[in-house]
């Protein structure tokens, strides 16, 4: 197992249950009865971005964990001589993930972050992934998100990806105030959000036209009237 190395785009998801319940399998099965990793060679790969001469988990990082774990010497693998590049690597790792129905949305996001960054566009992006272009354009707005937001709402059970794209298209101020309301609130549906961002939208327009007004007039401030004193 020395020779093999987790790759570092992994979108899989596993939660503490499911991560335990795997050792458990694979402690009792060992190293012979569990299901090879998908690999590939290094030298595929973008050079540089991994250590020289190992090779490079596709599928089953979290089986290269517990395999490490438990100091395995040795660990089934299929090396996948059709990958030609990084791009084709994460390609394959997305794929295996999504049959788990596993995907973490802000990984996810990072991964069409890198292959934009490499010159694919989103349309190419949907078309390799199986997925509509909308999804990719969705994901990639998360990327907006501002911290204080993601850590409220990423792994609050109470929410879903879907409750989070509308709030990134707001400032980052905004972003944790509707956040910290969501948090402390009553659950919500994904349109009621929607339909908070809008509001939120609409008033903040609002007072940019009523700033910009205030900037172009005489007064910037209200003129102060000294009152008129009886004789």
């Amino acid at each position: 197992t020395n020779n093999v190395v987790e790759n570092y785009w992994n979108m899989n998801v596993m939660n503490s249950k499911e991560y335990e319940a795997l050792g458990k399998d694979m402690e009792a099965r060992g190293p012979t009865g569990i299901d090879a990793l998908r690999c590939c060679r290094l030298s595929t790969l973008k050079p540089g971005a991994l250590p020289e001469n190992q090779l490079v988990v596709l599928d089953g990082s979290h089986r290269l964990r517990w395999a490490k774990k438990y100091e395995w010497p040795q660990i089934k693998v299929v090396i996948d001589l059709s990958v030609k590049d990084e791009a084709d690597a994460r390609a394959i790792t997305y794929t295996k993930n999504s049959e788990r129905g596993s995907i973490d949305p802000f990984k996810e996001a990072e991964n069409y972050k890198w292959l934009t960054s490499h010159g694919q566009t989103q349309e190419q992006i949907a078309q390799r992934y199986n997925v509509d272009r909308t999804l990719v354009t969705h994901r990639l707005s998360l990327l907006n998100i501002d911290p204080q937001a993601k850590a409220k709402l990423a792994n609050n059970t109470r929410f879903t990806v879907s409750h989070i794209e509308p709030i990134v298209t707001l400032p980052a101020e905004q972003q944790r105030e509707i956040a910290t309301s969501m948090v402390k609130g009553r659950d919500v549906t994904v349109r009621e959000v929607e339909e908070t961002v809008s509001r939120t939208k609409e008033a903040l327009e609002k007072q940019r036209k009523l700033d910009e007004a205030v900037a172009k007039s005489e007064f910037k401030t209200c003129p102060y009237i000294v009152p008129q004193t009886k004789k």
